[in-house]
């Protein structure tokens, strides 16, 4: 089992997970809203950061522990 670290101002909570997983769909999955208009990494409203770089949560993939 994997566990994304999701830190949001001074929340943090951990979140298992099996198997390769959307890293958008992870988080709306659990309550986090992350603007994904287009779905397909046109727009980039999805950026976030995922184990210090900056990536579009429509278009990663989370397949191990990440903060």
């Amino acid at each position: 089992m994997s566990v994304l670290t999701v830190i949001q101002g001074e929340k943090t909570e951990y979140i298992e997970f099996e198997n390769e997983q959307p890293l958008g769909t992870l988080l709306s999955d659990y309550g986090y809203y992350v603007a994904q208009p287009c779905s397909r990494g046109v727009c980039k409203k999805c950026a976030v950061t995922l184990n210090g770089k900056s990536v579009l949560a429509c278009k990663t993939r989370v397949t191990g522990d990440a903060t």
